[in-house]
């Protein structure tokens, strides 16, 4: 994970080898729920930080000094009167729209990786997975 100085937070893709593990070798399994809360946790800091990003953006430009997701508070509560209410739902409409067409490439990019999985009758123990799907067909 990184987070940049705008307060953006990305992640980078793994530096380290997906291998299948060898004969008479166990994998260990993560706890499935704390990957799922963490998951959780990470979507809606995503979108709290898009979204204050978004009513942020519709400040007039004058009063638009902070930077991060604090700075970025501070100055929409010290300027809530001046904000543009309908500039800010443009912003968020504008946001979630573009997070449905990542989305929706994601996931078109991983349904075209498993068809070619299977046509090929490759044996890929990865499959399962979307961000290596995503790398080994080139999507990232």
């Amino acid at each position: 994970m990184i987070i940049n100085n705008k307060g953006r937070v990305t992640f980078a893709p793994p530096t380290h080898a997906n291998v299948p593990p060898r004969q008479r070798e166990r994998e260990r399994k993560i706890n499935s729920g704390s990957l799922v809360a963490a998951t959780a946790i990470y979507g809606a800091l995503t979108e709290s930080i898009d979204a204050v990003d978004s009513i942020y953006e519709a400040i007039p430009s004058s009063a638009r000094r902070a930077s991060g997701p604090i700075g970025k508070v501070e100055a929409i509560y010290a300027n809530f009167d001046k904000i543009d209410w309908v500039e800010a739902i443009k912003n968020l409409l504008e946001n979630q729209l573009e997070d449905r067409i990542v989305g929706r490439s994601i996931g078109a990019t991983t349904k075209a990786y498993r068809r070619y999985n299977k046509s090929t009758g490759r044996n890929d123990p990865w499959t399962g997975s979307k961000v290596t799907g995503i790398i080994r067909a080139g999507g990232l």
